[in-house]
């Protein structure tokens, strides 16, 4: 486990083909205006696999220079939240291209951030893939994928498979992007305070105490869809109606699992029918 009261990591040198893998990361504080990872130089093929991260009072990971395909997978991001004098991020980037990021598979929850994942003044990221994942509890006021004021771009994003529940404040799915090209389809919100998708095609998402969004293929559900949300099962009691097909890697669940293994494809995160509660990094690598 890597546990501090600030930054637990800085990365001052080009890195490559760096693997986080079933560990747990603690910022160490909320009070601490510090990252828990820093990384200021090009960075290619960073990946975090079966981590716990949690507790950071500041960005958890702020990365500058350029970042080539980053993913973070099968993990648990945990408390992460704005103190007094700073705001915080979960994953800021900024000052460079970053290209070819995959969010997949995690669930994301207790937070209070600009941004989850996204740009930050003249930062630029093309060609991510955010799918699978389970985002609960939380508030962003500038969407959880965004671009902030100062000139940063999204373009290519793919947001695919997602399930949202209880963000409040301006948490929309997508803030501001300014790019192009950025798909949003079957995708699950519920109690959701404010739903609006900035620069972005989306269509075959379901929504409930959502607001109201115009889709081709919308589905307005009523009521709690989840088997026990508030004991960590996003598993649906009911399947949706058909969403979008999609080709791999969009087609199945975090357990594996087809999202039309039934024969209706599934919006949301899980598949119906899959009936288990999502995935949470177990720290077994002790690092001081």
């Amino acid at each position: 486990m890597w546990r501090s009261t600030g930054r637990v990591s800085t990365f001052t040198g080009s890195t490559t083909a760096v693997t986080f893998r079933h560990m747990e990361i603690d910022g160490g504080s909320l009070s601490a205006l510090e990252n828990a990872i820093y990384n200021l130089q090009t960075t290619t093929d960073w990946t975090f696999s079966y981590c716990y991260l949690h507790t950071s009072g500041d960005d958890f990971i702020k990365a500058r220079s350029s970042w080539a395909r980053f993913t973070m997978e099968y993990s648990c991001f945990d408390n992460v939240r704005a103190t007094s004098g700073m705001h915080a991020d979960g994953i800021e980037y900024d000052s460079g291209t970053g290209s070819d990021w995959v969010i997949r598979y995690n669930w994301i929850t207790n937070f209070d951030v600009t941004y989850l994942f996204g740009t930050h003044e003249s930062g630029s990221k093309t060609n991510s893939r955010v799918y699978g994942n389970i985002f609960s509890s939380g508030f962003c006021s500038n969407g959880i994928i965004g671009a902030l004021s100062g000139g940063g771009t999204i373009s290519g994003l793919q947001l695919h498979q997602n399930t949202f529940y209880n963000l409040n404040g301006y948490t929309d799915p997508l803030g501001t992007l300014r790019g192009s090209g950025n798909l949003a389809y079957n995708n699950l919100f519920y109690t959701i305070s404010n739903t609006t998708f900035d620069n972005a095609t989306h269509d075959y998402n379901w929504f409930a105490s959502a607001g109201s969004i115009s889709e081709t293929h919308v589905q307005n559900g009523s009521g709690n869809p989840f088997v026990n949300a508030g004991g960590g099962n996003f598993a649906l009691t009911a399947n949706t109606n058909a969403g979008m097909t999609l080709a791999s890697p969009y087609n199945v669940d975090m357990f594996g699992t087809a999202f039309n293994n039934t024969g209706t494809w599934t919006r949301g995160a899980i598949a119906y029918g899959t009936g288990v509660s999502p995935p949470v990094g177990v720290p077994i690598l002790t690092v001081r």
